[in-house]
């Protein structure tokens, strides 16, 4: 459609190509790659991100044609600096914390890919609250089986699930899951559960990560 209605306007349409993108190295803290000949480190998980970032270095390039000044080291410098709250992000290394608002199976379909890749052998603890109304079942399905334990939590949303109801769709995915009665709660058992040398997962809603943000800053 975008195609179509560029031709019929007499729009110029400039797609990035795939092929001039090179991944030289990935880590769950973000990938090194090489954008049209420019090197560049996305400093958000998933190689999807990387052709995101693309189509920021193909605008940059079409302001230098148009006598805009912004320099390789500008393009550079901002990719590097780009932050998406909430979305598979890093909040802490010490342990290591990964906050991921979603509620869907693509969502949950990427964190577990993510987390399959990047967190093998680790012990990962499990913060997790949904919206009652969401296809939480098929959520559940995909990602607590990631987790050695997983606690639940109600958001702070009329629309919410319990976190007594969460627990027991959460029993039939994995093998330790508890309900906490506030966000301070989870945080703490969590942390001590994971120790120095695991991770914690908040997961979920968007409507209780900043809350959990807020207690394991």
């Amino acid at each position: 459609v975008i195609r179509q209605t560029a031709e019929e306007r007499h729009n110029r349409l400039i797609v990035p190509d795939a092929e001039n993108i090179r991944i030289t190295d990935e880590s769950i803290f973000g990938t090194d790659a090489v954008i049209d000949g420019l090197p560049v480190h996305v400093p958000l998980l998933g190689r999807h991100m990387v052709y995101n970032a693309s189509m920021a270095v193909a605008a940059a390039r079409v302001l230098q044609g148009k006598g805009i000044h912004v320099s390789d080291d500008d393009i550079r410098n901002g990719i590097a600096r780009t932050s998406m709250p909430a979305r598979m992000e890093i909040l802490r290394r010490d342990p290591l914390v990964l906050l991921d608002g979603g509620h869907n199976e693509d969502c949950a379909k990427a964190f577990r890919a993510a987390v399959e890749r990047f967190l093998q052998g680790k012990t990962i603890v499990g913060i997790c609250g949904l919206m009652a109304d969401k296809a939480y079942d098929k959520y559940l399905s995909l990602v607590a089986p990631l987790f050695t334990k997983l606690y639940t939590v109600r958001p702070d949303n009329p629309r919410a699930l319990s976190a007594d109801a969460l627990c027991e769709a959460g029993k039939a995915y994995c093998a330790d899951v508890t309900a906490c009665a506030s966000f301070c709660e989870a945080a703490q058992r969590a942390l001590k559960d994971a120790g120095a040398d695991g991770v914690i997962a908040v997961c979920g809603s968007f409507y209780m990560i900043a809350d959990l943000k807020k207690q394991l800053e």
